[in-house]
């Protein structure tokens, strides 16, 4: 399965994108820099919220609850990590360019933040490595 090509876009506000502009033309990418676009913008959505990313059954939504994991306190923190983890796998396999996703790492940032890595390994078998940072804020 080839990938196609993809706008790049920008997260800012840990939620918010806008496209990458080069000179007032939106910029694009293409092959595993796609799918890892498509990744973290799955990762940065709360289920449901989105209404054109939700199944019509409603059984597969887009996205995950990274957020409202990190804002609870009392869990226990292999718990947590364990959960981002197979949040982020099942949401990897929607796409039906990823092959798998491993070797998961996780650090704890200044002011509430977890930054989590993994590479991700496309069907064209293509990979690369990808580092999200998440704010519980």
């Amino acid at each position: 399965m080839e990938t196609g090509k993809s706008l790049t876009y920008s997260f800012f506000n840990n939620r918010e994108a806008t496209f990458t502009l080069n000179n007032g033309t939106p910029s694009e990418c293409e092959r595993i820099d796609a799918v890892k676009q498509w990744i973290e913008l799955a990762l940065r959505v709360l289920p449901d919220t989105v209404p054109i990313y939700r199944r019509i059954d409603g059984v597969e939504r887009f996205g995950v609850n990274i957020y409202q994991l990190l804002s609870q306190r009392s869990l226990p923190k292999d718990f947590v990590k364990a959960e981002i983890q197979r949040e982020i796998s099942e949401t990897c396999a929607m796409n039906p360019n990823i092959e798998s996703v491993s070797d998961f790492a996780f650090n704890r940032g200044k002011r509430r933040t977890l930054e989590v890595s993994f590479n991700v390994k496309t069907k064209n078998e293509e990979s690369g490595a990808m580092t999200i940072e998440f704010n519980s804020e």
